[in-house]
């Protein structure tokens, strides 16, 4: 069963009982094209997790302790599909409690 929340940057998602994983998914448009490869940085990430951007994996999280994730984002032009998967243990809260920033 899939149940669809609104959720906004920076508010951490309280426990959802039975239901441990949560997606987040964003569009993202660089301000201008990423010549060689960046790092997409994700502040306060809360949850045991995975970062995938256009549908590769490109970064894992193996605790549940907010902390920063830095991952790699590939070259090129135009809009990119960042999904954050994050998994609690349906007894606390998950999500992403910071900022996203990209750096060349």
């Amino acid at each position: 069963m899939n149940s669809w929340l609104f959720v906004r940057a920076g508010e951490i998602q309280p426990a959802q009982g039975q239901g441990p994983w949560s997606v987040l998914r964003a569009k993202v448009t660089p301000r201008r094209p990423c010549a060689s490869a960046a790092e997409a940085g994700l502040a306060g990430v809360v949850g045991r997790g995975e970062v995938w951007i256009d549908g590769k994996r490109v970064g894992t999280k193996a605790g549940f302790a907010p902390a920063t994730l830095i991952v790699p984002m590939p070259a090129g032009e135009g809009d990119r599909i960042v999904s954050v998967l994050l998994e609690s243990d349906g007894a606390q809260a998950s999500g992403l409690g910071g900022i996203v920033f990209v750096e060349e």
